[in-house]
This record gives structure tokens, C-alpha cells and sequence, in this order.
């Protein structure tokens, strides 16, 4: 069975329930040979809306120190991360 986690739950948890959660998202998200990378993507999709900008955008903020790293900024971090690997 799929795991899966709502926004009110995953903004509820701590910090090591949250990496847990993330971490069996990426998994599930990978575990058919085919890949549910889709899903990895909705998920960073949710980040760019939430916040209204993209990626790309969230790094150059970043790096212009614009953007605070907050525990949703470092898990849309550690999902482009983990995008980037699979594909590389």
C-alpha cells in the first residue's frame, strides 16, 4: 500500500517525523520499476505554488540570501536533490 500524508498531518509533525515521512514519499515514489517520479513532481509543484515561485527561483533566492531556509524550504530542497539524483 502506498504511503501517503496530508499537509495538516506533515505540518503537525516533528522534525524527524517529517524527514520519515518524506523519506517513504520518495520511496513509494520510486518502488515500481516504472517510477511514480510523477509524484515527486506534484510535490514540488505544491512548493512552487504555495510559494509563488519556482525552483529555480527558490535557489537564486537562496543564494542571494532572500529566502529563509525554513522546514518546507529544506524539504523542497531535499525533493529537487533527490529528482536530480534518480535522473542523473
Amino acid at each position: 500500500m502506498t504511503y501517503s500524508v496530508s499537509t495538516s498531518e506533515f505540518g503537525k509533525m516533528d522534525e524527524r517525523e517529517r524527514a520519515e515521512a518524506v523519506r517513504r514519499l520518495a520511496h513509494g515514489a520510486f518502488e515500481s520499476s516504472n517510477g511514480h517520479a510523477g509524484e515527486i513532481d506534484r510535490q514540488i509543484d505544491a512548493y512552487e505554488r504555495q510559494y509563488g515561485f519556482n525552483s529555480r527561483e527558490l535557489m537564486e533566492r537562496l543564494m542571494a540570501g532572500e529566502q529563509e531556509e525554513t522546514n518546507d524550504v529544506s524539504d523542497w530542497l531535499w525533493l529537487l536533490n533527490f529528482r536530480r539524483e534518480r535522473v542523473s
